[in-house]
């Protein structure tokens, strides 16, 4: 609110979004009823309050030709009751929508806030003009700084390095408090024969692009996201001037249609050694909230003793009521922790600071007390500290560190394809950045195909990396991630925001999160590599030669395994999981009825449902293990000695049947359970087939543990139906007679196909003569160790994935 003569009150609603000003938004019923008490009586001339609603727009946008916009709208009474505002109730709040033919009454377009476009106004609305364009000269000193330059001063205007080793750097002015930011952009050089100034490394979220506040420099103002300003007021000194190398600030961002960004493209590139120039990178996670202060002084407290070996003294456990771990919970959980630019900027530096408001760690400190709380939250459910992906981020961050930190180089293993597979980390303000933030790293970065094009569109670097990955022998892994769920992704150009389509046979490389893959579900799934090769996982040299792209197709020979029959009608994602688990049971009974003993059937059984797994845990996915999870090569041993080796297949087969009793154990619980809980025929006669396969032997237990007993089964189940995520799956039978997990898009029909060296097999759709659609990876019993493939190689053909 703003008193002015003549006017009372202005209410200013500022209602942001990613999208156009014309998207939706929800505003509550006393708002609603706020903005019709504002309405502007046609003969008021002096209106006591008007309402204003700004429409913040594009508040994400990185593409050079969209840029945040804020559209004015003064009396949005008056929009409504022309039509040209729409509104619908729902759960207790209006939803609006403000027409494209409802022309703002001005707008304000980032970077220069001046006023852009107008249209003839009644006196009110200049008054809203003249209320925005002079109130600064009105307003007193407040203790944050004004973000909008003055329309008389210049922005920051960049000017080409000459040569490749040179980096910019901030000479950041001191200061305290909420004082302007003042500094100055000097160019330096990397090479051996240069000196330049000690720096740090500022490793920080981007957050929104919308610059609103400034930093001033001699040759004009550069303006800063609020993310970085805010760090930048908390990271310099009071005294001295401090040396700072911040991607926003010191590369040049400007993407200019039609033209690369060759000196972004080539600073990207230098960033470990960028990274590993710097004195300190400071990891800014940012101001100090939600009891983060005292999160972090206990963090140095545990990490220190972490780390002297002073196990004991941690004994102390603070009660599971207590605050601190919804704290700890939200501090781990911010957003730094799942950016991908962090995984070099921690992994390169030579000593690694987390700042957080005023507080400072050393990521030894810091990283200690981390695995501490993650631990203790892994083994008291009580404490929910982070998820899943959350805390696989923290830990491998700080094993690639470690790792890094031992041989000062990268594995051979730390390929593109290796490294974006294990990075949980995908948060990026632009989809590509998911797949460039990680180049650097790489061993293979200077492999032709693994050029960073920032002019590229997203979907053709997708397809660029793709076809790369191909030549490299990776056409396996990619076919084992593809989801046909996730092949549209959003495109933007000059005209606007469009759906691309990526071909069947390509992941989204770019997605917020890396599929998970049946292939890597049990140690089991040999589906395409032949008996006297099992053990292997195929010669990457022979997997290049396996498949080829040709434009958008990919080329690879392989095998028709069967046909997907009938399908079951209750999917892996109902809330009656019970009924999913009920039709696979029966499916089975149905389809191997008077073909297989009673005790085979029950085996296919337990194993079919839950994707014969090789451990049964109460962990969910506790089997599910990345593609080239280790970043060392496996250690090299001597051979055993044939006594060792006869120990060593003992211990198998004993951690196997004691795995086997378990499930059995399980599931017996499970159908013991379901048979007592819901007396319907279909599970009487699941119970009873049961124990008739097992004899008589005691396996249904009515013991208050009979419950925990069948638990971990059905997590299990839960568990690998997940696997197939973003897709749900069912159970089907094939033309060949046997039973399978397949995803619900797959119709009667689809050919089951299974490829050399592939771990599972994979559902195909026949598009016209040669060409297939990919479905996705499947389960289908009997075929998932090589019981699929010829005996001979006069059934290979050629399939044309498109």
């Amino acid at each position: 609110m703003r008193s002015l003569p003549g006017v009372r009150t202005y209410y200013i609603d500022v209602q942001t979004t990613p999208e156009s000003r014309t998207s939706s938004f929800t505003i509550t019923p006393s708002r609603m009823e706020k903005i019709r008490e504002c309405r502007i009586p046609s003969d008021s001339e002096t209106p006591k309050k008007v309402y204003i609603l700004i429409r913040l727009s594009s508040v994400h946008s990185r593409h050079p030709n969209v840029t945040p916009t804020a559209s004015f709208y003064v009396d949005p009474w008056d929009f409504y009751t022309e039509g040209l505002m729409t509104m619908k109730f729902s759960n207790e709040l209006f939803s609006m929508r403000i027409s494209r033919g409802a022309r703002p009454h001005f707008t304000m377009k980032s970077p220069d806030r001046n006023v852009v476009d107008s249209t003839p106004s009644p006196d009110i609305i200049d008054w809203v003009v003249g209320l925005f364009s002079s109130s600064r000269s009105q307003e007193q000193p407040i203790p944050f700084q004004d973000p909008i330059p003055s329309r008389s001063q210049r922005l920051y205007k960049y000017v080409s390095l000459r040569r490749a080793d040179q980096i910019r750097l901030l000479a950041l002015s001191p200061g305290k408090g909420a004082a302007p930011l003042r500094g100055k952009l000097e160019v330096h050089g990397l090479q051996k024969n240069s000196n330049p100034p000690d720096y740090v490394c500022i490793s920080y979220v981007w957050g929104s692009s919308l610059k609103q506040f400034s930093i001033y420099t001699p040759e004009g103002v550069l303006m800063l996201t609020a993310s970085l300003y805010l760090a930048l007021l908390h990271l310099r000194d009071v005294n001295r001037t401090v040396y700072l190398w911040a991607d926003a600030i010191c590369i040049d961002q400007e993407d200019i249609p039609g033209r690369r960004n060759e000196e972004k493209e080539h600073q990207i590139r230098m960033l470990p050694r960028i990274f590993k120039s710097a004195n300190t990178v400071l990891a800014w996670l940012g101001i100090e909230e939600n009891g983060s202060r005292r999160v972090m002084r206990k963090f140095e407290d545990w990490g220190i003793k972490i780390i002297q070996g002073k196990h004991e003294e941690l004994k102390d456990k603070i009660e599971v009521t207590d605050p601190i771990w919804v704290s700890i919970s939200r501090l781990l959980n911010r957003r730094w922790f799942t950016r991908i630019w962090i995984v070099q900027e921690v992994v390169l530096a030579n000593e690694l600071v987390v700042v957080c408001g005023k507080h400072r760690l050393s990521w030894d400190v810091f990283y200690a007390a981390a695995q501490h709380c993650l631990t203790r939250h892994k083994n008291d459910p009580k404490i929910d500290i982070a998820t899943l992906d959350t805390a696989k981020n923290i830990i491998d961050l700080g094993k690639l560190r470690d790792n890094f930190k031992k041989s000062k180089k990268f594995k051979s293993k730390q390929t593109v394809f290796t490294l974006l597979s294990r990075c949980y980390q995908k948060d990026a303000t632009v989809p590509r950045d998911r797949i460039f933030a990680l180049l650097s790293m790489a061993t293979d970065k200077d492999a032709e195909g693994f050029e960073p094009n920032y002019q590229a569109n997203n979907l053709d670097i997708i397809k660029q990396f793709a076809s790369t990955f191909v030549k490299q022998g990776h056409a396996l892994e990619l076919l084992y991630r593809a989801r046909p769920d996730t092949k549209h992704i959003e495109e933007q150009d000059m005209k606007g925001k469009y759906e691309a389509i990526l071909p069947s046979w390509v992941p989204n490389l770019t997605a917020n999160h890396y599929p998970s893959s049946l292939s890597t579900w049990s140690r089991n799934y040999l589906a395409g590599i032949r008996k006297r090769d099992e053990g292997g996982h195929g010669d990457r040299a022979e997997l290049k030669n396996l498949a080829k792209v040709d434009g958008d197709t990919l080329v690879l020979h392989g095998y028709v395994a069967c046909k997907i029959g009938n399908k079951g009608e209750n999917h892996s994602m109902l809330d009656d999981v019970m009924a999913y688990l009920g039709e696979i049971f029966t499916t089975i009974d149905d389809l191997y009825d008077g073909r297989k003993t009673a005790r085979e059937i029950e085996e296919i059984k337990w194993k079919t449902a839950i994707g014969d797994a090789t451990t049964l845990s109460n962990e969910v996915g506790d089997d599910k293990r990345g593609a080239d999870d280790d970043d060392e090569a496996p250690p090299t041993h001597k051979p055993h000695s044939p006594d060792k080796m006869k120990k060593i297949q003992q211990h198998k087969q004993e951690r196997q049947q004691k795995f086997e009793a378990q499930s059995i154990s399980a599931y017996g619980s499970l159908v013991g359970y379901l048979a007592s809980e819901r007396p319907h025929s279909s599970w009487k006669n699941q119970k009873s087939r049961f124990e008739y396969a097992m004899k008589g032997q005691k396996v249904f237990d009515a013991s208050r543990d009979a419950w925990e007993r069948l638990l971990p089964y059905v997590y299990k189940a839960i568990a690998f139906a997940e696997v197939f995520a973003p897709q749900r799956v069912v159970v089907c039978d094939t033309d060949k007679g046997d039973v399978g997990i397949v995803p619900a898009v797959a119709e009667k029909g689809d050919v089951v196909a299974i490829f050399p060296g592939a771990k599972v097999p994979f559902i195909l759709r026949e598009k016209n003569a040669k060409e297939y659609e990919l479905i996705g990876e499947c389960y289908i019993h009997g075929i998932m160790r090589g019981g699929g493939l010829p005996t001979s190689n006069e059934d290979e053909q050629v399939f044309r994935l498109v």
